[in-house]
């Protein structure tokens, strides 16, 4: 019954977010193998995966917490939000379900965009390691600030910095730095994100404890 109340809620509260629920998707499901097809259909197979890289690396961290923030944003700033954190609640896994959902969908079309070997295996880091951290990012800024706007501000921040800094060996945190980087040099990058990414999603859940007991 338990489960089963759960899943319910769950339910609900995507379906709260109305066209918000839908963003994703279509942007993953169904934009990305479009350009996909269109790319390998128009130029080189290389050509195209550099191409769909590019989309991937902004379309895929972006997705992939597009339902955490929004989510959040109906525990910290609805009416009456004050109800949901009464007797000591923890929204962990009321967040974290649907990023898993979404995770699980990111793993499943993966392999089907990217038509090299070695770009989807790059790909599929990506697809695991960053939406760890933008979890935990998302989590932890959320109840630090109090702002879904501050805490996707920031989600946005990092995606776009990783659009536009160059460097010329990987650098930790920078996830387009191991595009061509071997496979102890992308661990540098994806190890330090991934611990990160816990890092903040612990400190999230004790500022989400913190902000219950204030309102004891």
């Amino acid at each position: 019954m338990r489960i089963k109340r759960f899943l319910r809620c769950e339910f609900l509260l995507l379906k709260s977010l109305k066209l918000l629920f839908w963003v994703p998707l279509l942007l993953f499901d169904v934009l990305l193998p479009l350009l996909s097809w269109y790319s390998n259909k128009n130029n080189e197979a290389e050509q195209a995966d550099y191409l769909m890289l590019t989309f991937c690396y902004f379309i895929i961290p972006l997705a992939s917490i597009w339902w955490t923030v929004f989510m959040t944003r109906i525990f910290l700033e609805s009416k009456g939000n004050e109800l949901f954190f009464m007797g000591k609640k923890n929204i962990f896994f009321k967040l974290f379900f649907p990023f898993l959902f979404f995770e699980l969908n990111l793993l499943a079309v993966v392999p089907f965009i990217l038509n090299s070997t070695s770009f989807t295996r790059f790909m599929l880091l990506i697809a695991v390691c960053v939406p760890i951290f933008l979890f935990g990012l998302t989590y932890f800024t959320a109840f630090l600030s109090g702002s879904v706007t501050a805490t996707l501000l920031v989600d946005l921040v990092y995606i776009l910095v990783n659009q536009v800094v160059i460097t010329s060996k990987p650098r930790p945190f920078i996830y387009t730095s191991a595009e061509n980087a071997t496979y102890s040099e992308k661990m540098t990058v994806f190890v330090p994100i991934i611990c990160a990414g816990v890092l903040l999603t612990v400190l999230g859940a004790i500022l989400n404890n913190r902000k219950n007991i204030k309102l004891i």
